[in-house]
């Protein structure tokens, strides 16, 4: 049967297995040479984390394997979202991003448009947001008008914060959605900075709202589904523009309403993934909890793919019957007489890629294992610890070479 599409994703699988056996060399390399010096020492956090997770998966047990590389990987997750979308006085990154975007980059790009004879809405809302600050600096020394204080604040806070991060990731993403599929992809990547902006400061939004309630729990669902829109944003651009390469033949399709299903479904997707696997203060996910969440992340992403197709691509999803809508989720085409790895496949496959994730990690961690019983069996047992950067690339060399090996043949 013929595959239109397979070959593409074999050469893009292919080259990602290269990348793997060419950082696994990196790593390699960059641990002898430290280890030449006799200057170095083992000291940094890298190396101390590679140090902690080999000796972690020394002492896991085969039948806890899978739950522990899941609850590890999906902690490790959880703890960047609460360091990128936490105080933003505590990464200097975000703080240096957003002064540099929102406080000089727009508002430059926004009188260079208006000077060009464009429309000068924006260039006005920030105008009028610096009256409000003046006023704000004022007001502030006068004690009794602390609820005009209030009121300008919250002005300010929703126009710089929100509106102006808002109105450009609105009118990028209109603009891009009209330009041919590998330009709108470059454009995605350029707009996600500004859309994880937008939503970091709802995440402090609500860490302020949920604060003041004592409900942290929901701070952090809202937090987790703040981290995971710019992501799926990133993700849907790069598989309009994965589904275009992969067949050609194909028509593009890109839209607002695709868009926005995609990040509804795609972040849901992501965001549950988190929920479902964090093992939070037990350290450790059972295997029981890992069984139910696999059960319920299998039938939520189905769920989520169909809703995808439902609502991102609805004359699409009106034209096919059942059967032809299982054809293209299995990658055939819509008669089921020929492979079809085009654009809908792989949108419809957006929701999965958490789950697929997941699985890498499973296998990273069988091979590790492995590389344990090979360094027990065959050395003192006590090489990857000793050089915990140099096994994880020889991890990194045997994946690639194993993943060339099975797509060659």
């Amino acid at each position: 049967m013929e595959f239109e599409g397979l070959a593409f994703t074999v050469n893009a699988l292919t080259s990602l297995a290269v990348l793997s056996i060419i950082f696994g060399v990196a790593l390699v390399v960059v641990e002898m040479g430290n280890r030449l010096d006799e200057s170095f020492q083992s000291s940094s956090r890298s190396s101390h984390w590679m140090h902690a997770t080999w000796s972690q998966l020394d002492g896991c047990p085969w039948r806890h394997l899978p739950g522990h590389a899941i609850g590890s990987f999906v902690a490790g997750v959880a703890k960047i979202i609460d360091y990128w979308f936490g105080q933003s006085e505590k990464n200097v990154v975000t703080s240096g991003v957003f002064l540099f975007l929102v406080l000089i980059a727009i508002p430059l790009a926004a009188l260079l448009n208006y000077l060009r004879g464009g429309s000068g809405f924006l260039l006005s809302v920030l105008l009028i947001s610096f009256v409000v600050f003046v006023l704000l600096l004022v007001v502030g020394e006068i004690r009794r008008l602390s609820l005009v204080a209030t009121a300008l604040a919250a002005l300010l806070f929703g126009a710089i914060f929100l509106f102006v991060p808002g109105y450009v990731v609105i009118s990028f993403t209109d603009l891009i959605l009209g330009m041919p599929v590998g330009h709108a992809a470059i454009g995605g990547v350029l707009v996600t900075p500004l859309l994880y902006l937008l939503c970091h400061s709802v995440a402090l939004l609500a860490n302020g709202i949920f604060v003041v309630q004592g409900s942290d729990k929901w701070h952090r669902v809202l937090r987790t589904l703040s981290a995971s829109i710019p992501l799926a944003y990133l993700v849907t651009f790069g598989t309009f523009l994965y589904g275009h390469f992969a067949a050609t033949q194909q028509p593009s399709i890109h839209s607002w309403q695709l868009l926005i299903s995609s990040l509804m479904f795609t972040g849901l997707s992501f965001a549950l993934t988190i929920f479902m696997f964090n093992p939070g203060k037990e350290g450790r996910l059972s295997n029981r909890t890992l069984i139910t969440g696999l059960v319920v992340m299998v039938l939520a992403t189905c769920a989520f793919s169909l809703l995808l197709v439902y609502l991102g691509l609805p004359k699409i999803f009106s034209e096919m019957a059942a059967q032809k809508l299982f054809n293209v989720m299995i990658g055939l085409s819509v008669n089921g007489e020929t492979g079809l790895l085009g654009p809908v496949f792989w949108i419809m496959h957006m929701p999965f890629l958490p789950l697929l994730l997941l699985g890498i990690i499973v296998l990273l961690g069988i091979l590790s294992k492995l590389l344990i019983a090979a360094d027990t069996k065959f050395l003192t047992g006590q090489k990857i610890q000793q050089y915990p950067m140099a096994g994880g690339g020889v991890l990194f060399i045997v994946a690639g070479i194993a993943a060339v090996a099975g797509l060659m043949n």
